[in-house]
């Protein structure tokens, strides 16, 4: 591993705290809590989206990049936007 700055040489024989970045989007994406999404009997990976009127609608999604609880999501069908409400761990 190397730093991408060096390091002062103060630091040598230190306690130091590493974040090691494993995957990263190259641009903003749609995240939601990993509770939000589940999977149909196909397969295929869903969340349940509620309208400003309690409707539900349920949304299929592919799944990406997870970390800290939350899971990148892109819809496949229905509309989802940043800012929507959406239905955890059902």
């Amino acid at each position: 591993m190397r730093a991408e700055t060096p390091l002062d040489a103060k630091l040598a024989n230190q306690n130091v705290r590493v974040v090691v970045v494993a995957a990263a989007t190259a641009s903003a994406v749609l995240v939601v809590p990993v509770a939000a999404v589940s999977s149909r009997a196909d397969g295929q990976a869903q969340l349940t989206r509620v309208d400003r009127d309690h409707s539900e609608h349920r949304v299929a999604v592919t799944p990406g990049i997870t970390g800290g609880g939350y899971i990148e999501i892109t819809p496949v069908d229905g509309a989802l936007a940043a800012g929507d409400l959406v239905v955890i761990g059902r």
